[in-house]
């Protein structure tokens, strides 16, 4: 995955926090996910908190996505 600094690791922690703490994320397990996207997306050259906060917000609204997808199947099949 690569080294990161100090700073860059307290940005994407930081962003990844205020995303589940703003409830746009179901379950603690979508942490790892949004965190995955962040880097990503950091490692593409985003580097600004607000870009940051946009992948992980898109990534959130993906895994509450795929959580009721999963729920309407169960209850259909």
């Amino acid at each position: 995955m690569g080294v990161f600094s100090t700073i860059e690791l307290d940005l994407l922690r930081g962003v990844v926090r205020e995303t589940l703490r703003s409830g746009e994320a179901e379950l603690d397990k979508d942490a790892e996910r949004i965190a995955r996207v962040v880097i990503a997306t950091y490692k593409d050259g985003a580097s600004g908190r607000e870009e940051l906060l946009e992948a992980a917000r898109i990534a959130a609204r993906r895994c509450a996505l795929d959580h009721f997808y999963d729920r309407a199947v169960g209850l259909f099949a």
